[in-house]
């Protein structure tokens, strides 16, 4: 009995052995050590991965291909025969010299020519009336028609809407608490809220 447990312990420590031996072959460490793998004369030798990060390093390098740097150079020689000076002037694409002046000599006429009706429709124009110094000082209504109480200088006026008024003034609506005047000869209008005397 004795003599069965020790060949089981032999048999076990040979499996083991043998085991440890597969996986060394083919991890390479053991082709390294004995001298078996590829000599170092030649430009690719086999390092066998020994980290996770060694593994991505090889998969990298065989996923994306190798820059040849001789076809660099050939394509870089015959780029130099197309160089451009930034600095030097020739002629814009799309057309000749004269046409390309021409077409900016209208366009700046063009402007000129809407600068020069802007000008002369600011000078034209009545400058802004000055504000309405007349106070409202309330309404009175009757069947749904309004009329307006101002008080100017001391002096009452009262009128309606579309009413004028001193000779410069369009009464254009009435409010409960204030009034819109508009000029005669402007489009600018003012609201004029209610004040007391």
């Amino acid at each position: 009995m004795a003599l069965q447990e020790k060949q089981k312990k032999v048999l076990l420590a040979s499996l083991l052995l043998v085991f440890l031996l597969i996986i060394a072959i083919n991890s390479g460490t053991l082709v390294n050590m004995l001298g078996l793998g590829k000599s170092s004369s030649t430009d690719e030798e086999v390092i066998p991965p020994t980290s996770y990060s060694d593994l991505q390093r090889r998969e990298q390098e065989e996923r994306f291909p190798e820059i040849q740097m001789g076809q660099l150079e050939e394509k870089s020689q015959s780029s130099d025969d197309m160089k451009r000076d930034p600095f030097t002037f020739s002629r814009a694409p799309g057309g000749d010299r004269d046409t390309q002046i021409d077409l900016a000599q209208e366009r700046a006429d063009e402007m000129q020519r809407k600068m020069e009706e802007q000008r002369q429709a600011t000078e034209a124009a009545p400058p802004p009336p000055s504000d309405i110094e007349m106070k409202f000082a309330g309404y009175a209504a009757r069947d749904d028609i309004a009329r307006a109480v101002f008080l100017d200088d001391k002096e009452v006026i009262i009128g309606g809407e579309g009413d004028v008024i001193n000779d410069n003034f369009v009464i254009i609506k009435i409010g409960y608490e204030s009034i819109i005047m508009g000029y005669v000869n402007h489009e600018k209008t003012q609201e004029i809220t209610m004040k007391g005397s």
